[in-house]
């Protein structure tokens, strides 16, 4: 998902060049945050309320996204159509 919002903020075609460096900040960031698969189960066990949080937040945060792109210049809209 980060890698679509830098797509859509930076107005650009492809997100292949992301995708490598993404994974790599991923990797690193799981190894760094557990300590040993105990904390992982427990983090699991009391991530619900925060999962579903951040599910009802994406209409927003596509909302903020599409509100920077607009503001910055990214690529232009179709016309809709009359007909």
């Amino acid at each position: 998902m980060c890698i679509t919002i830098v797509n859509l903020v930076a107005a650009l075609l492809d997100h292949k060049p992301f995708s490598y460096s993404m994974a790599a900040a991923l990797i690193a960031l799981s190894i760094l945050m557990f300590d040993s698969l105990t904390e992982i189960e427990a983090a699991t066990k009391h991530s619900q309320p925060i999962m579903l949080l951040l599910k009802a937040s994406l209409p927003a945060l596509y909302l903020l996204v599409d509100g920077l792109r607009s503001r910055k210049g990214g690529r232009p809209r179709p016309a809709p159509s009359e007909g």
